[in-house]
């Protein structure tokens, strides 16, 4: 169930997505180096998903996108293309500069009030 929350004027919705499985560890890692498990999120735990508005480029019908936080904040550092698409008319695109610049600001609200006030894990609540 996403969490919704208006910050600063805008809606951000939270919904944990599910991560796959952690694969199998490496046998024997180097002593110098971190183990696997070190970096991979636990195999039962959920990455925070971001919601943000994208525009039909056919009709200019508003809906809203669903990436992964994590996702979001590479793509945006690595300067590699965020795919959007439209559930309307099934159209595909990607993100121009402004759509960019937009998701960016989502990602920053999402992530200055994310660590002020954490969302509770999943697995926390109640049915």
């Amino acid at each position: 169930m996403p969490i919704t929350q208006v910050i600063h004027r805008m809606t951000v919705e939270v919904e944990p997505l599910p991560v796959d499985p952690a694969p199998d560890p490496a046998p024997d890692p180097a002593p110098d180096s971190a183990p696997d498990s070190a970096l991979d999120p636990a195999p039962d735990t959920a990455l925070p998903a971001l919601r943000f508005p994208v525009v039909c480029p056919v009709c200019a019908a508003d809906s809203l996108a669903t990436m992964t936080t994590e996702d979001i904040a590479a793509a945006l550092q690595d300067a590699t293309a965020i795919a959007l698409r439209s559930p309307c008319h099934a159209v595909s695109w990607l993100a121009d500069p402004d759509e960019r610049a937009q998701i960016a600001d989502y990602l920053a609200v999402f992530t200055a009030h994310h660590r002020r006030h954490p969302v509770p894990d999943v697995q926390s609540r109640g049915p």
